[in-house]
């Protein structure tokens, strides 16, 4: 495979990994959950649900998803699993709309 048609693959990626976080954040559930993270810092299932109105299992749900695209990063903590956002790009596209202060 020569360099350029590396360069087209690459860029493919990128576009096709661009388009999938947007169709996430284009989901109000889970723009609001990445919304509060950002705000609030690292919050549990639990928080989330009551923080945002929602069913802890529709948070969980979409946690599984937003981690498994890498928009939010979570760790153990005495038995609970905390949810961050920290990745900078995420949180401008957040600011780019609007959200965030």
């Amino acid at each position: 495979m020569d360099s350029m048609s590396k360069a087209f693959q690459m860029e493919s990626k990128q576009y096709d990994r661009g388009a999938k976080i947007l169709g996430l954040l284009g989901d109000e559930a889970c723009l609001l959950i990445v919304h509060e993270l950002i705000v609030s810092g690292p919050l549990n299932v639990f928080e989330l649900s009551e923080a945002l109105n929602i069913p802890k299992h529709t948070i969980s749900q979409h946690l599984q998803i937003l981690y498994a695209f890498k928009i939010v990063s979570c760790e153990y903590k005495s038995h609970q699993v905390y949810c961050k956002v920290e990745d900078e790009t995420i949180i401008e596209i957040i600011k780019v709309l609007g959200l965030l202060d």
